[in-house]
């Protein structure tokens, strides 16, 4: 599969992606594309669903990049982190629910025992 082709900002000569530097005019290549590994991914989906709130970091770092990959990354985090959050809230309501039907249930008891 052969590399996307892409220019140097500065003097507009096809440079690679995985070029640091222009072969032509020396211009040092901000566009140097972050890796990810496996483990990287599994940690971003792991944090985005674990710890909800932390998962936006990615959102933020990658969703302005020119990078598809990149933005697939930023989209997946986010779309974790919003539903690990709704998912949270969720159980935390149920819970509480539940808590606050056997509290009720126990006054009930204890108010027919004469307490």
């Amino acid at each position: 599969m052969p590399t996307p082709i892409t220019v140097c900002p500065k003097c507009g000569n096809t440079v690679f992606p995985t070029d640091e530097f222009c072969s032509h005019c020396g211009f040092r290549l901000s566009f140097q594309q972050e890796q990810f590994s496996i483990g990287k991914i599994i940690w971003i989906i792991f944090v985005s669903i674990v710890l909800p709130p932390f998962g936006l970091v990615w959102t933020f770092k990658y969703f302005k990049s020119k990078n598809t990959f990149q933005k697939k990354i930023a989209i997946m985090s986010l779309v974790l982190t919003v539903v690990s959050i709704i998912l949270n809230i969720w159980i935390g309501v149920g819970i509480f629910s539940a808590v606050n039907q056997q509290v009720n249930q126990v006054n009930t008891q204890l108010k027919g025992l004469g307490y």
